[in-house]
Order: C-alpha cells, then structure tokens, then sequence
C-alpha cells in the first residue's frame, strides 16, 4: 500500500479515478472531399429551407442518368472543319495552281478558299487526297500571291455557276464512344462485444459507417478523375477469372486536345490565356476544378475579380465566380488534386452540360447492411456503387497543369 503525507491533490490521486472530461463526437477532418461526384448528383435539384429551418430537396439530378448495361455508349459528331495549312517547305510561287495542304478532306470542287495572310481569294476545281487544284486570285483579275509553307488555307464558303446541279454532299462520320461501369465497394465491420461495449464516444457502429461513407465518396471521386478504362479477367485477386471492369476517367482517359503547361509564374494574362482556350468552344460559363495552389495564386493577382457568396451551396460544394473577357468560370476546390505534388498545380475546366455520371441501374451508391457469414460473432456492412463516367466532346474542356506561384 502506498502512503501519502501532506494535501491529497490530483497529481498524488490515482488517475483512473479522475472522471475524463470527453468531446462525445469524434472530430474527423472531412473537407469538401468529393466536389466533382458531389456536383453530379446534385445540379438539378432545388434546396429549399422552411421557416423552421429544415431544409427540404426538389428536383432531380441532371447530370445522373441510370444504365442498363456495364458498357454504356454514345455517339459523338462535328460539323465539317473549315481550316487547314499548306505542307510544302518551298511554298508556292504565285502562278502554281496546284498545291498540297495537310487535310484535303474539309476541300471539294467550288470551295471559296481565303488565304488570310496574303488575303488571296482561290476557287478550288479539283481535289485529289491532299493536293487541292485551285483557280488563283478570284477578283484580282486572276493575279495570286506567293505562298509560304504553313499559310491557312480557309473555306469560307462555295460557288456555282448559274444553271448548275448540285455536287455530291459532304458529311462526317459519327464517331462511337463507350466506357465500362466500375464496381467501388467500402466495408465496414466490428465485433458484437465492441458494438456493445459502452465508450466516451459516440456509438461506434454508427462512427465507423459514417466515416467509411465518407472514403467511399473519396473512391469515386479519385475514380471520376485517374480511372483508365479497362475490362479484362485477369486473374489478380480474381482466382475465378470473373470480368472486371475499370471506368476511365476524365485525366487519364479523356481528355487529352487542350493540355497546357503552366510558366514558372502564374500571370493573371496567362491564367486568361487558358481561359481564352477552354471558353472558346461550347458553353461560355464553365467549371474549373482547382487545386489549392491554383486557388491561391488566382487570388493573389485576381482579388477584386473573385465572387464568393456564402450561399453558393447550391451543388454541396463552394463557388467561387471568376469574370474573364472570354466568359464566367465557376472555380471549385479539389482536395483530391492536393494529395499528389504532380497534380497539386492542376486547374481543369470542364463544360458539365457534356458530363453524366452513369450508375448500373439498381446499383447506384447504397449502404448494405448484414454482410457478415451467419455464424460471425460480428456486424459487417459495406458502402456499393458501381458507376461509370460518361464525358462527350472532351475539345471542349481544358486541362492546366504545373502552376508552382
């Protein structure tokens, strides 16, 4: 036994004895984990707040749309190209009449064709592959300029003779896109003495269930962006060769015309020179998707251009309006770009009227509860989803990467 002399105090007190002052709720760093799926399951739905205070949803997501089968498709076109250059080093002396460009596909008989840096006009005859017969200097008296190599070679439209029949019509062939649904699963499991087990915190069950939601909504947000698509039945962790499939996602799958590396230092002209790309085709108010040192620097140069309002809850997400001259763009934080130093410089600007996510039907995200074997002395139950991504004229959206200051 051990003996104490002098003023008990609660250094000399046995300390188990002491009653623990405990927050009840765990705190878990959650931030905005998952914006892009967060914004897909939401744009299209009204939060509406009663009197009382509670907060009622209408609507239905847009941009989620079931499918029937683990490979979904669409089709996807473009209207005729109007544009191509001259490829011949030694260009073309003002006389030549035949001349080789590197796409002759966009060019038949009686195209108008605008050479913009001599602003020679030439009226096409003939087309052979790439190399164009043309009729030089159409109303300068048939005079044509020199031609240098890379010059555009524009058509700005067609002639007919009076009394003719129409040519032969020019289309372009749709072009067929699909991607495979991927199944995400979470679990969750403890045993039933811990279940029942009494601590200063709250419930653990319930604890457990709603931070592994929380990572499942990780999963597929990581997913919606890096995924590859892939189906296959390899037989890692697959011993009996079952089909598995993997979605592709937006960065390492689809988009890959508008990719831009950022200078050593981020100017406000160059933040809207990537603007001026990914605004010019499609929409004109876009979402980009920032990582925080993309967020940090556009702030630094563009305070006064910045519009947050605090209600912009709308999609789960905050918003942040950034007015450039060539259209509005929503800026978005993405935690998931800080996790890695090679995307921590990403901004990636995407039109969400050519986004869907795409669930198998009955399979959308859900919490399945009692998956333990009917002998477990345990409780286990999982998050599932199996999803897929569905992203249609990807030259529409724009990727910037590398921004360091």
């Amino acid at each position: 036994m051990t003996q104490i002399s002098g003023q008990r105090d609660t250094l000399n007190i046995e300390t188990g004895r002491i009653k623990k002052d405990v927050e009840p709720k765990i705190a878990l760093l959650d931030p905005q984990i998952s914006p892009l799926a967060t914004a897909l399951s939401t744009i299209g739905r009204q939060y509406l707040r009663d009197g009382d205070g509670s907060v009622k949803v209408k609507g239905t997501p847009i941009l989620k749309k079931a499918t029937t089968s683990s490979r979904f498709e669409w089709w996807e076109d473009q209207l005729l190209g109007t544009k191509s250059n001259i490829n011949l080093a030694a260009g073309y002396s003002s006389s030549d009449t035949s001349m080789v460009v590197d796409d002759g596909t966009i060019f038949a008989a009686g195209s108008v064709v605008w050479n913009p840096r001599t602003n020679e006009i030439l009226e096409v005859s003939a087309v052979s592959t790439n190399t164009l017969t043309v009729r030089r200097g159409v109303g300068n008296s048939g005079t044509g300029v020199a031609v240098l190599n890379r010059d555009e070679m524009i058509v700005i439209g067609n002639v007919y003779p009076e009394g003719a029949v129409s040519r032969t019509s020019k289309t372009t062939l749709e072009t067929n896109v699909y991607n495979y649904t991927q199944i995400i699963r979470t679990s969750v499991q403890i045993t039933e003495t811990l279940k029942n087990t009494d601590t200063y915190t709250e419930e653990e069950w319930k604890y457990q269930v709603a931070k592994a939601g929380i990572e499942h909504m990780k999963n597929i947000e990581r997913t919606l962006w890096f995924g590859k698509r892939e189906q296959s039945t390899n037989s890692a962790n697959n011993a009996d060769g079952q089909p598995k499939r993997f979605t592709g996602g937006i960065l390492n799958h689809f988009l890959t015309t508008n990719v831009m590396t950022a200078p050593a230092t981020l100017t406000e002209a160059e933040w809207d020179s990537f603007l001026e790309t990914a605004l010019r085709k499609g929409s004109t108010m876009k979402y980009v998707f920032c990582s925080s040192r993309v967020l940090t620097v556009i702030s630094n140069f563009a305070k006064n251009r910045l519009l947050t309002k605090m209600d912009d809850k709308t999609y789960g997400v905050s918003i942040h309006e950034y007015q450039s001259p060539h259209g509005t763009v929503k800026l978005i934080k993405n935690p998931i770009f800080d996790e890695t130093e090679y995307t921590s410089g990403h901004a990636v600007a995407l039109d969400m009227n050519n986004i869907k996510y795409r669930y198998l039907q009955n399979r959308d995200t859900k919490f399945l509860d009692n998956r333990q074997e009917n002998d477990r002395d345990g409780q286990k139950g999982e998050y599932l989803t199996e999803m897929g991504l569905q992203l249609q004229l990807e030259s529409e959206m724009a990727l910037l990467k590398g921004v360091r200051g």
